[in-house]
């Protein structure tokens, strides 16, 4: 039997190795850029997070939407998240998709109030 080559599925840590490497170009790009408003990147369950001051949040964001290597126009959602600790007792997540590369990025604030 001959098997169509075609349509034979990429190896899944071909594709990881692909999202990292464009995830790693856009978070220097970020860091670059907003350099002290980058609090934190972390990577969670294939996720990665940029956690960035609150005051620089829009600023970060149209960033991304506007990135013209990777640009993330499409914002999937916005969670609110109460963490119940007495400072930066709140969190917001959005959640970031890029459609040029097929990759997702987070975007966090921790606020007060």
């Amino acid at each position: 039997m001959h098997r169509n080559t075609a349509h034979a599925r990429v190896p899944v840590h071909f594709i990881r190795a692909i999202m990292n490497t464009v995830l790693e170009s856009v978070i220097d790009d970020i860091r670059g850029r907003f350099g002290d408003a980058v609090e934190d990147v972390y990577e969670f369950r294939d996720d990665v997070c940029v956690v960035v001051r609150k005051d620089m949040i829009a600023d970060v964001a149209l960033f991304l939407r506007d990135n013209e290597r990777c640009p993330f126009p499409l914002c999937e959602d916005v969670l609110g998240i109460d963490q119940f600790t007495r400072t930066n007792r709140f969190e917001v997540k959005y959640h970031f998709f890029c459609l040029v590369h097929k990759v997702r990025l987070h975007l966090k604030v921790k606020i007060d109030e």
